[in-house]
């Protein structure tokens, strides 16, 4: 199995951005969603939509190490997997460790336990690390989520956090940009969805904020950190 198009935006929605070459604080020439490798360095500046290619590329080892397990996983909890180890590492899928118990267990309800478990990082328990165990927990607890399924649902935690317009936006937006000859209607039209989309990114990232401003109640009301980082990607 691969990673879905959801998948890699879910994990891009917690990690950093960068679209310049950088030293990291090993001092490994470092780009976009934390993208390392030969010509690094001399890549430039990218956009976000080319650092979702990067990244979905990188992820190629956590798939390798998922798919070794040889069950069968839905298209959420492959992803949702696909995820964890992206961020803890190919070992934590070993038979000694919790997850790797969990996942050997009748039925795997112990999954989404066991990934809470992973959330300390030098010795303290960090709120971005909890965040992101509980997402993708309910990721992997979610019913029978195929790639059609994916693609196809409106807001639904773990398969697609957009909306039901955005994600047919999205659709058509990525759509037409994937016609390598547009005509002129087509390019206009890709305009208008990129300014629609857009106004829809700032208007989640408004509601976000702390009131006054925003109405307080934060990024992880309605999928809002998910669905502004798709939309993101594909209005920079």
């Amino acid at each position: 199995m691969r990673c879905s198009a959801h998948g890699v935006e879910f994990i891009a929605a917690y990690e950093g951005f960068v679209d310049h070459p950088y030293r990291d604080s090993g001092g490994v020439w470092t780009i976009g969603y934390g993208h390392t490798g030969p010509g690094v360095q001399s890549m430039g500046t990218i956009s976000r939509s080319r650092g979702l290619e990067l990244l979905a590329r990188d992820v190629g080892s956590a798939e390798s190490a998922v798919n070794a397990l040889d069950l069968a996983f839905t298209q959420g909890q492959f992803d949702a997997l696909v995820s964890f180890v992206f961020n803890c590492g190919p070992g934590t899928l070993e038979p000694s460790r919790s997850l790797g118990q969990a996942l050997r267990q009748r039925g795997m309800r112990g999954v989404p336990q066991a990934m809470a478990l992973y959330t300390h990082a030098g010795g303290q328990v960090l709120p971005g690390l909890v965040k992101r165990r509980a997402a993708e927990g309910a990721m992997f607890a979610q019913p029978g989520t195929s790639e059609s399924a994916l693609r196809a649902s409106a807001v639904s935690p773990g398969a697609t956090w957009l909306t039901a317009k955005e994600l047919k936006r999205c659709r058509e937006l990525d759509e037409l940009r994937r016609i390598a000859a547009r005509t002129p209607a087509q390019q206009r039209r890709i305009e208008r969805l990129v300014g629609l989309l857009t106004t829809q990114r700032k208007l989640i990232w408004k509601r976000a904020q702390p009131q006054p401003r925003g109405d307080g109640r934060g990024w992880d009301h309605r999928n809002r950190r998910q669905r502004y980082h798709s939309l993101l990607a594909r209005t920079a």
